[in-house]
């Protein structure tokens, strides 16, 4: 065997080239499956993980697929919102606690997410890794992947996306100050901004800033140039109009004392609220990836043909290279080589071939793992 093996790489050796291709061949044919596998279970883990920890979502009644990834996984969807007065109604009886949500609007591409920020934090296990906690108007602080990408940290700002690019002086871009950055977490926390529900009704329009004596005048009130940055020279001139319970929410985690008050509240949020849905998050994600999973089983039966297409190619590309060999064969056969050398050497080439192939492809499918994360935004 020692023999068979030596004269196998040494052949591969001296067609480094062909060898290349066969290797990177089978390697992608290899690597399509096993990375669509690691990504979509890397995928089902994190959104499973995220989602048994959050015991209930209240929202409004609609798509409950949007209604959870807008309020686990920050994504923005075709949500309706709710008043801000639902977190007080799961709250009343004292069996649960109400943490308030407003996931609608970007900076720089990253979510703003207005809630209760001690309550959320203490939720989720957050802390501050460098600065401090928002406490004034118009401040956030930043997830650690937010705060990596746009370079910022305690002390620059951050500018809100424009909401309305017809009306451009209606809901004006909100000039955040940056007080604190998270520690990571490896959520969709580490990649949002956090500020307070007011700040986030401001960045709505719900309300404005300007000088004390222009709200007195009506004609002068509507005409007003809003400010856009919050400051401690400012801040008391910001007020908000209407009834503040009524302000917008897109959703609500609420987190019961016991499966009790959770029964409790479900038929109260489903059957006594109208337009109001709640809804159990790992039971909706489970029914997402069912979803996915079925959508998987049709590219597995792609792969499969396209593996068997492989491996008829590759068995005819040994067939020629068998043919082409023939001299080589009868010039080893006179050096004193039997048969069977020749076929060890030749099964020996293939199984090398398929064997780099494959470990090639479990470590690109590995570093996925590795990325995954990063890659998925979940």
């Amino acid at each position: 065997m020692s023999g068979a093996f030596y004269l196998a790489t040494r052949y591969m050796r001296r067609h480094r080239g062909k060898t290349a291709v066969m290797v990177a061949a089978v390697t992608l044919t290899l690597l399509l499956p096993l990375a669509v596998t690691v990504l979509v279970r890397a995928y089902d883990r994190q959104l499973g993980e995220r989602a048994a920890a959050t015991p209930m979502v209240v929202g409004a009644a609609g798509n409950r697929y949007d209604l959870v990834l807008q309020a686990l996984y920050f994504r923005a969807g075709r949500v309706g919102t709710v008043p801000a007065s639902l977190a007080d109604d799961a709250e009343r009886d004292g069996m649960a606690v109400g943490i308030p949500l407003h996931v609608r609007y970007t900076a720089q591409d990253a979510p703003v997410v207005g809630t209760d920020l001690a309550e959320y934090a203490a939720f989720r296990g957050l802390t501050v890794a460098e600065g401090d906690w928002p406490r004034m108007l118009g401040q956030a602080v930043l997830g650690h992947d937010a705060a990596e990408r746009l370079g910022l940290g305690p002390g620059d700002t951050l500018t809100t996306d424009q909401q309305n690019l017809y009306n451009l002086a209606r809901n004006m871009p909100l000039r955040l100050r940056v007080v604190g950055v998270l520690a990571p977490t490896h959520s969709p926390d580490d990649r949002a901004v956090f500020v307070s529900l007011r700040t986030c009704w401001l960045i709505g329009g719900h309300g404005h800033g300007h000088a004390p004596e222009i709200h007195d005048d009506e004609a002068l009130h509507r005409a007003a140039r809003l400010a856009v940055e919050v400051t401690e020279d400012n801040v008391d001139s910001f007020h908000f109009h209407g009834d503040m319970d009524a302000l917008p929410l897109s959703a609500v985690i609420v987190l019961p004392d016991s499966d009790k008050s959770r029964t409790i509240l479900t038929a109260r949020f489903n059957q006594a609220t109208p337009g109001v849905q709640a809804l159990d998050p790992p039971t909706v994600m489970d029914e997402l990836m069912g979803l996915v999973f079925r959508v998987k089983r049709f590219f597995d039966a792609n792969f499969a043909l396209v593996l068997l297409a492989t491996g008829l190619l590759l068995g005819l590309v040994v067939t020629l290279s068998l043919k082409l060999r023939t001299a080589e064969r009868r010039t080893l056969h006179l050096l004193g080589c039997g048969r069977w050398l020749i076929v060890q050497t030749q099964a020996i080439e293939l199984g090398l071939v398929l064997g780099l192939s494959a470990a090639l492809a479990c470590g690109l499918a590995g570093a996925l793992t590795l990325l995954a994360p990063r890659w998925l935004g979940v």
